[in-house]
């Protein structure tokens, strides 16, 4: 029983090479596949940095996350269907192979920070409500690096944008497309 394979997990769980030996992230660095029973439904924070990762486990209990990060998992594909109803802090920065996003539910977003920055395939963004984000800082950067974005999801993101509360150092569209991280020939395309 000792020996089994335990995938119950504490409340939050980091699951990144940061360790001053370098152990934990050469094992981390060679994972491809997290196992399909994997129970996070206790947790209320789940973080991954596994730059081999190609799957996420499509059965995944988010529904008490409060906080999802997943970074430079540059190997995974698709994030699968997950229930995201008390997230309030996601992002999933570096991961460059995952083409679309339309599946997930980040409505009830507080907080939102380089929330896809450097997903350079992405192509597919659904429109979501920000309404309760209220951005105080130029310096968000969600879409930064995100150049294959479609024209339909260009105008979701301007939609989005338009559910965002902006402190008054931030006026201005042309500004918050910017922080969006969105280039210049970008913000053109939006209608």
């Amino acid at each position: 029983e000792s020996s089994e394979y335990n995938t119950k997990m504490s409340n939050v769980v980091t699951l990144e090479g940061n360790d001053e030996e370098g152990y934990w992230y050469d094992l981390l660095a060679l994972i491809q596949e997290l196992p399909n029973d994997l129970d996070i439904s206790q947790l209320t924070e789940f973080s991954i940095n596994m730059p081999l990762l190609v799957k996420l486990p499509d059965n995944l209990d988010t529904s008490n996350l409060e906080g999802f990060n997943i970074a430079n998992c540059r190997s995974l594909t698709s994030i699968p269907d997950l229930n995201f109803s008390k997230l309030t802090s996601f992002s999933m920065d570096g991961c460059s192979n995952i083409t679309s996003v339309s599946n997930l539910n980040l409505n009830n977003l507080t907080f939102i920070n380089h929330i896809f920055a450097d997903c350079t395939n992405l192509i597919d963004v659904p429109q979501f409500d920000f309404s309760n984000v209220v951005i105080e800082d130029i310096d968000v950067n969600m879409f930064v690096g995100c150049e294959n974005l479609s024209d339909e999801s260009l105008n979701n993101i301007l939609a989005t944008l338009n559910t965002v509360s902006f402190s008054s150092m931030v006026d201005e569209v042309g500004r918050r497309l910017s922080i969006f991280g969105l280039s210049e020939e970008q913000a053109n395309k939006c209608k």
